[in-house]
């Protein structure tokens, strides 16, 4: 069943089930706000979340959800979804949207009014819920490029997200990190198409390479780095 789901769909587990019935922890935003927000989201060429639960295995995953123009109650979105997902509706249920920032998720139950191939539409409700879920704010990635490495061996793999003392990496390569030792330190490189970002030496502190969503978490283990070599000062 892990592994049909798997091959289904671009998404991760979702891991924190308590949000779908959490009380809120501040003020709720009206439907005003939510459809602004989903708006700026839309204008931005960025994403929301679907919560969603396989019907047979009750698993709970995030897809996501890219809103169009919305006016009023009813959002229509493109869904990330793989080509094995045409029976979409069947397999899934749609528990909630989310709208996260890394620190506070807020949080939409939603009715589905159609479903066409990739193209969702939902019905909004007059409130969301204001959740705050981590006490350190997470920072989504894309487009980052990570390549890890460590006595001759090399990996590649993408940096889905990072806090001011952690960072969240899928390795693509199909060996995984066979053949790490992970008690010791691996360098780390990220970079996008132009810049390199960051250099160093880390350690894992979250193997989940056994995991449904597959990610490892690394620590960097110099608090502090220099991106630019000192210069070397000139005897008088």
């Amino acid at each position: 069943m892990k592994d049909d789901i798997q091959s289904a769909l671009s998404y991760c587990f979702f891991r924190n089930p308590d949000i779908l019935t959490a009380e809120g922890t501040q003020r709720p935003w009206n439907q005003k706000k939510l459809v602004n927000k989903l708006n700026h989201l839309n204008f931005i060429d960025s994403y929301a979340h679907l919560i969603c639960r396989h019907r047979e295995s009750s698993r709970l995953i995030l897809i996501k959800a890219y809103p169009q123009p919305c006016v009023k109650d009813v959002l229509s979105c493109r869904l990330d979804l793989t080509e094995k997902m045409s029976d979409f509706q069947n397999q899934f249920i749609i528990e909630v949207l989310m709208i996260d920032d890394g620190l506070i998720a807020a949080i939409a139950q939603t009715e589905l009014i159609s479903m066409e191939e990739d193209l969702c539409t939902i019905k909004l409700p007059d409130q969301a819920r204001l959740i705050q879920t981590r006490k350190t704010r997470r920072y989504y990635c894309r487009d980052i490029i990570c390549e890890l490495s460590q006595n001759g061996l090399r990996r590649k793999g993408a940096l889905v997200d990072f806090t001011p003392m952690a960072m969240s990496v899928i390795v693509s390569d199909l060996e995984g990190l066979s053949g790490f030792d992970l008690k010791q330190n691996i360098h780390i490189d990220l970079s996008n198409e132009q810049t390199n970002i960051f250099s160093g030496p880390c350690i894992c502190i979250r193997n989940g390479m056994d995991t449904p969503d597959g990610r490892v978490v690394f620590s960097p283990t110099q608090t502090k780095m220099e991106r630019f070599p000192k210069r070397k000062m000139r005897n008088p």
